[in-house]
């Protein structure tokens, strides 16, 4: 197979953290408190023994008790406000992860070769043997190849002629990923 040269975007890093994100919320959690019940049942627990302690404390000082009105606004704006510092956190983030000049935005060559996928770019060369790619997808008009649950190797749809090429290419990479997880005996042994 020929190589696929391509240039990722920042719509395509954007794309891909949302497909990191998809793919690890399918990871199944472990233990009790992976659960999202589990997690928001404790969440509760713990606003309202605050509450309580603030109700107290209030008590203690002014004689007086705290009002459902403002334990109901004191708990929707603190919900908002830590709303809006994780967005402001994740869009901070999103200005952080490459840099314009950096080696993510340069021009990339993949090649499918008989013992792994070989890709490079300008002052680096990476070569992923066949078993460390644990999956192919394409979602979000990227085909990402799966190196761990959330790190993949990435490339954008446009890389490719068409639809059929795309689909050509993962169909060659699950191939030879299948067929490096065969036992192998003998003459073909590694």
């Amino acid at each position: 197979m020929t190589g696929i040269t391509y240039s990722l975007t920042p719509k395509d890093i954007a794309n891909y953290r949302l497909a990191v994100r998809d793919r690890i919320n399918l990871v199944p959690g472990t233990g009790l408190l992976s659960k999202d019940w589990v997690r928001a049942i404790a969440l509760l627990g713990v606003s309202l023994v605050v509450v309580l302690l603030v109700d107290a404390l209030l008590h203690a000082v002014t004689g007086e008790r705290l009002s459902l009105v403002a334990f109901v606004a004191g708990l929707l704006t603190g919900a908002a406000l830590v709303i809006a510092m994780l967005w402001v956190n994740h869009f901070d983030q999103e200005k952080k992860l490459v840099r314009p000049d950096g080696p993510t935005f340069s021009e990339h060559s993949v090649s499918v070769t008989t013992s792994g996928l070989s890709v490079s770019a300008p002052h680096m060369s990476v070569h992923y043997v066949w078993p460390i790619i644990q999956a192919v997808s394409f979602e979000r008009d990227l085909v990402v190849l799966w190196l761990e649950p959330s790190v993949g190797v990435v490339i954008p749809q446009r890389a490719f002629a068409n639809v059929d090429a795309r689909d050509a290419f993962v169909a060659a990479v699950e191939a030879r990923r299948k067929e490096a997880s065969l036992p192998r005996a003998g003459s073909f042994s590694q």
